[in-house]
């Protein structure tokens, strides 16, 4: 009887990926959360280094991977959403102390949220012993990693009237060219090809570092990433200087009740300008307009209609 023929080295499983030490002391997942908190706080304003974001989430998304249960998915989770929204919005303390923190504490849950869907579909799990990701599957995980988050983006700024705030692809206005997209997809269009990078590094890392397990989703994000580059200058590149209606932006200053409710309708608005500003209306910028179509006038004064 033939003996069964030895399988090569070509055919022979890549080695189990198992998480590093640092991810099973809390101190590590401390380091990885704070490394998403700061690197994110990084790339939105005042300090705008809108790169850090390509990165910014990956270590979370490393934690959520290397995590042993669903309980601790949720507790490192919720701890970076915690800190995200508050080394981002900790300056809304001055309106409302106590409701700020009720902020952080609720929109800290949106990490938690994608973390346990992530965690329980097996899409970064990685059970101790367990194989790399076949490299066939790997661009379909980073695309769904993509589309799981951009939809928590969409659901906290829309659920319970929303707080559509810190989108990650907010934080990319200053390269307007990858911006572009916008036009068709909202904002949502720009999180998700910041995400796609994400995801790349952070399967990256759990995958042992392996380069060529890699090769097929880098080049998958590359071509997402070039797509949306070339639309870009081609919107860009594209001539807006054509006849419309004149548009008249007014900010003014009228008083507000300090308790932050909206005490002004849009009588008392439109009188407000015809009365107080010195020039009116149609004085503005030091010379009458040859007349405007639209007066755009200040939105956090005017009570709903």
């Amino acid at each position: 009887m033939p003996k069964p023929a030895r399988p090569s080295s070509a055919d022979a499983p890549p080695p189990a990926t198992l998480p590093p030490v640092f991810a099973q002391r809390s101190l590590g997942r401390l380091a990885l959360v704070g490394l998403t908190v700061g690197l994110m706080a990084l790339a939105y304003a005042p300090v705008g280094q809108f790169y850090t974001a390509w990165v910014g989430l990956a270590p979370w998304l490393v934690l959520v991977g290397y995590a042993r249960s669903k309980r601790a998915v949720f507790l490192w989770s919720w701890l970076t959403g915690y800190g995200f929204f508050a080394v981002n919005t900790w300056w809304l303390g001055g309106v409302t102390l106590p409701g700020t923190i009720a902020l952080f504490f609720y929109m800290g849950i949106w990490f938690p949220f994608v973390g346990l869907i992530l965690w329980g579909s097996k899409v970064l799990r990685l059970a101790e012993g367990a194989k790399p990701q076949a490299a066939g599957m790997m661009v379909g995980r980073v695309l769904l990693v993509a589309a799981v988050w951009v939809s928590a983006e969409w659901l906290w700024g829309n659920l319970m009237t929303g707080f559509p705030w810190l989108y990650t692809g907010h934080s990319q206005t200053p390269i307007l060219a990858m911006c572009q997209v916008a036009d068709l997809t909202s904002v949502y269009g720009v999180s998700f090809w910041v995400l796609l990078v994400n995801a790349l590094v952070a399967f990256w890392f759990l995958n042992g570092r392996d380069f060529r397990l890699m090769l097929r989703p880098a080049v998958a994000v590359a071509v997402v990433l070039v797509a949306t580059l070339v639309y870009g200058l081609f919107r860009l590149g594209q001539s807006t200087q054509y006849p419309g209606p004149i548009v008249m932006v007014v900010q003014p200053n009228m008083p507000q009740d300090p308790s932050g409710e909206k005490s002004w309708t849009y009588a008392d608005i439109l009188e407000f300008h015809l009365r107080v500003n010195p020039r009116g209306p149609g004085q503005a910028c030091g010379g009458r307009p040859p007349g405007f179509g639209r007066l755009v006038g200040d939105d956090a004064a005017a009570t709903q209609p």
